[in-house]
């Protein structure tokens, strides 16, 4: 039986990046753009933007004929605990060990924290179901490797999270990307909860006392 966990809302701390004009993108990508219309005393609004505008989540299917898509990644790989680590230099970061169904998160600070090829496929090797970062990408400068290793190995990338305000710790990752279909990426929005197992105290053995 998979673990379940306490949430309180009051609890949740949001790692979004806000979209607006002023947010940066990729070079070379869509920037965001938002058109308001008022008509009839409601406004609308059109939105421009690329699929990896703001905050947002990387699919497999970011990498050409690959799968999934946004779309069909699995809840599993969206709500689950999560290893936040934080690095105070630009060196390779290192790895937890337990990392079997988990999301690991980097916290980089600006600093220039970036994964190889051959540290991501640790990574995937280890079991974990997402790589985080508040950087912009996961890979240094003129290197893809750590793409295609995460996500040729079903390991989503979560980027340009809001972490400045973050402790380093085990959270509770809750991350909701808009369900675009067969999507190589989508923005999303991003909830960090401090980590709490849940206990039933009604699945107890007589005689048992809670731990």
């Amino acid at each position: 039986m998979s673990p379940r966990f306490v949430l309180d809302p009051d609890e949740l701390l949001d790692v979004t990046v806000p979209l607006s004009s002023s947010t940066p993108c990729w070079p070379g990508d869509q920037p965001f753009e938002r058109k308001v219309t008022v008509d009839g005393g409601f406004v609308t609004s059109k939105l421009i933007m690329s699929s990896h505008s703001g905050t947002h989540l990387d699919a497999p299917a970011h990498l050409d004929d690959v799968f999934p898509g946004v779309s069909d990644v699995s809840p599993r790989q969206l709500v689950l605990p999560a290893i936040l680590v934080e690095h105070p230099d630009s060196r390779e970061p290192g790895i937890p060990e337990d990392l079997e169904g988990k999301a690991l998160l980097f916290k980089t600070g600006g600093r220039k924290v970036f994964l190889t090829g051959k540290r991501a496929r640790e990574i995937a090797e280890k079991g974990a179901y997402l790589v985080g970062t508040d950087a912009m990408t996961v890979d240094p400068p003129g290197s893809s490797n750590a793409h295609t290793a995460l996500l040729g190995a079903s390991v989503c990338i979560l980027e340009n999270l809001s972490l400045e305000k973050v402790e380093p710790g085990e959270y509770l990752l809750l991350c909701f990307p808009l369900r675009i279909t067969g999507g190589d990426g989508a923005p999303a929005r991003v909830f960090l909860h401090p980590l709490v197992e849940f206990r039933d105290s009604s699945r107890q053995k007589p005689g048992s006392s809670p731990r």
